[in-house]
């Protein structure tokens, strides 16, 4: 499409197509599945790691060989195809996962077959389509009582209710409203992303002002800015998360998401250093500090949630957490677009 306004719309559609898959956090729903119960804490550590680590990798290296002089500069044709091969071999490393069977769990195989040659259970123990309908009806709407039946026909509460369950994000409101541990994960994700989204959405022209590079900064000087708030946060948080996955191990998830609570406090207010020094060896610091910050929402909340999910609808409740993520994100960026204008 060229660098022009037909690309920049090309883009923004492909960054909103990759949001609908990141914001699921479908691998990592995967990735909990294939490991082991007791191995998962460190498990959301790595699969953060590596995640960090393709990051820097896709675009990274790219806007590093850019800032280096006499470094090989390829086109962004080349760059393209680079993306594009790491994709491909992203989606064959999928391929090859299999979840391992759980002790006392019979395989899948083995499950159809016992189902295939089992007897038929008799006409009294069969339960009736009217019962599982009723038994699955939510307490939003009937208070946690059940509705009477009339005869056969199903009465207007349970036809009202059963449509209710047909609008989109009432399954995931019902699963937060009825767990009250995922409910308040919910919350603290909301605090947490809120916090971290009008950091880093504020950063880049904090930066500049600060360092008086708003009206007289140099294209060079830009590209250093855009260098040193970007590299060394991704380079050193890959190392952080592998040794926040162990820590969450050791410790518990619990316990390590209540000590890193208020160290992320702590870290997200790190640009007050910058007001003090203005300087630009302080920028990649404070988006250090800035990218340490979010490991408490990375590693040991996404794992809390993963274990407070019923069995079986784990990656319901991973989405409602990416769910939360995106309207809260969408918030922050409501508050920067619409705030500093009017301040």
């Amino acid at each position: 499409f060229g660098f022009n306004a037909t690309g920049l719309y090309a883009s923004s559609a492909a960054f909103v197509l990759s949001g609908l898959a990141s914001s699921t956090d479908a691998i990592l729903v995967l990735a909990n599945d294939a490991t082991r119960e007791e191995d998962r804490a460190m498990a959301f550590g790595l699969f953060q790691t590596f995640t960090n680590a393709v990051m820097f990798l896709l675009f990274g290296m790219p806007a590093l060989l850019t800032t280096i002089p006499g470094a090989w500069k390829p086109s962004i044709t080349i760059w393209l195809m680079y993306q594009l091969v790491l994709g491909l071999l992203y989606f064959a490393l999928v391929l090859t996962v299999r979840i391992p069977e759980r002790a006392g769990e019979p395989s899948t195989d083995a499950a159809a077959a016992a189902t295939a040659t089992a007897a038929p259970a008799p006409a009294s123990e069969v339960e009736a389509p009217e019962e599982d309908v009723e038994s699955q009806l939510s307490p939003l709407s009937s208070g946690g009582r059940r509705t009477q039946k009339v005869g056969n026909k199903p009465g207007k509460s349970r036809r009202a209710t059963w449509m209710l369950s047909m609008l989109p994000m009432y399954s995931q409101l019902e699963l937060a409203w009825r767990n009250k541990n995922l409910r308040c994960l919910y919350i603290t994700s909301i605090f947490l992303f809120f916090s971290g989204d009008l950091t880093f959405d504020l950063g880049s022209q904090y930066f500049r002002d600060e360092l008086d590079l708003t009206k007289s900064g140099t294209l060079e000087q830009e590209q250093t800015i855009s260098v040193l708030s970007t590299l060394p946060p991704q380079l050193f948080v890959i190392p952080a998360t592998a040794f926040t996955g162990y820590l969450a191990q050791q410790w518990g998830s619990l316990k390590l998401l209540k000590v890193l609570i208020p160290v992320s406090a702590v870290m997200t207010s790190a640009g007050v250093v910058m007001a003090i020094f203005p300087y630009m060896w302080v920028v990649p610091l404070v988006c250090l500090a800035q990218n340490f910050a979010a490991l408490a929402g990375n590693v040991p909340l996404k794992h809390l949630v993963a274990e407070a999910a019923p069995r079986g609808r784990v990656g319901e409740a991973m989405g409602t957490l990416g769910m939360v993520g995106q309207a809260i994100s969408f918030l922050g960026n409501a508050v920067v677009a619409f705030t500093p204008p009017i301040m």
